[in-house]
C-alpha cells in the first residue's frame, strides 16, 4: 500500500495533535463517561485493549490510531485528553496493554503483546461491523511505547498486522530496558510518514532513541526529527529535513500558538 501524503501534511497534523494539550494530559472525566464516545473494553491481561470510536462515525473511512502507552501508564485516562482529541477528530483509537503490570511481564514481550492486542482489536472492530478502514494503521507511541512502535513499523509483515501509513514517536526510550529495540531501522519502508518528537530535558529516555531511529531509517525519506525545547514551549530541528515553504508553514503554525523555532546545539 502506497501513501501520497507529503511531508508538510504529516508534520501540519502532528502540530495539531499536540498543541490543543500537554504531550502526557490526564482527563477530568473517565473516557467512557463523555457523551459521543463508545468504548470496548476488553482490557484483561497482558495482551488486552480498549477500543475508543465515535458514536458518530465520519462519512470517509479513518485508518485506526494505535496508541502505544509508556512504561507503566497502563491506564488509559493518563492520555485522556489526547485520546479524546483523536476521537472528537473522527478516528477509532486502539489502546493496546503490553504489561499486565509494572513487574509482571518481561520487555521481551512487549512487541509480541501489542501486535496480538492489536490484531484482537482489529478483529474485534469487524465483528462489530464498525465502519472503520482496517487495512492500514497510524501509529501512536510515547516513551517505551515508541520503542514499540518503531518495531511494529519495522516488523509489521512478521508480526501479521496491517502496513503503518504514519508513525508517531513521541519522546520514544525503554530507560534501562533492552525489549523490542533493535540494532537497525534501516528496514522500514519507504512509504511509512514518520515524526520523531525528543526532549531537550528529557531525564527519563533522553534522546539517544530518536536520534538513533531517525538516523537508520535511511530507507524512509519523509521522516523528520522534532526537538522540544522546554524553555521555548516548542522547538524544530527542522534545518535539515524541510524545504522553505514547509519550514514557513510550521514557523506560522508554532507561533500562532505561542512558542517560536529552536536551534537545538
Amino acid at each position: 500500500m502506497t501513501s501520497n501524503m507529503p511531508l508538510s501534511t504529516l508534520l501540519h497534523a502532528v502540530f495539531l495533535l499536540l498543541l490543543p494539550c500537554s504531550v502526557v494530559a490526564q482527563d477530568q472525566a473517565p473516557l467512557s463517561e463523555i457523551a459521543d464516545v463508545v468504548v470496548i473494553d476488553e482490557y484483561e491481561g497482558d495482551q488486552g485493549y480498549y477500543i475508543f470510536y465515535p458514536e458518530i462515525m465520519p462519512q470517509d473511512e479513518h485508518s485506526p490510531v494505535v496508541f502505544v502507552h509508556g512504561y507503566g501508564a497502563l491506564n488509559p485516562m493518563i492520555y485522556g485528553k489526547w485520546i479524546r482529541h483523536l476521537v472528537e477528530s473522527g478516528h477509532c483509537v486502539i489502546y493496546p496493554r503490553y504489561q499486565k503490570d509494572l513487574l509482571g511481564t518481561s520487555p521481551n514481550d512487549f512487541v509480541a503483546n501489542t501486535s496480538a492486542a492489536v490484531s484482537g482489536a482489529l478483529l474485534r472492530i469487524k465483528e462489530e461491523s464498525l465502519d472503520i478502514n482496517t487495512e492500514a494503521l497510524f501509529l501512536v507511541g510515547h516513551s517505551y511505547g515508541g520503542v514499540i512502535i518503531a518495531n511494529l513499523a519495522a516488523n509489521w509483515r512478521t508480526l501479521d498486522i496491517p502496513e503503518p501509513r504514519v508513525a508517531f514517536l513521541c519522546q520514544p526510550g525503554s530507560g534501562p530496558f533492552k525489549g523490542g529495540v533493535l540494532d537497525s531501522y534501516t528496514s522500514i519502508d519507504s512509504t511509512l510518514h514518520m515524526a520523531i518528537m525528543v526532549g531537550d530535558r528529557d531525564e527519563t529516555v533522553g534522546q539517544e532513541f530518536g536520534k538513533k531511529v531517525f538516523e537508520s531509517a535511511v530507507n524512509v525519506p519523509n521522516r523528520v526529527l522534532l526537538w522540544l525545547a522546554v524553555q521555548d514551549h516548542l522547538g524544530v530541528d527542522i534545518r535539515q529535513h524541510l524545504s522553505a515553504f514547509d519550514q514557513l508553514r510550521l514557523v506560522r503554525v508554532i507561533r500562532r500558538r505561542g512558542g517560536r523555532i529552536s536551534q537545538p546545539a
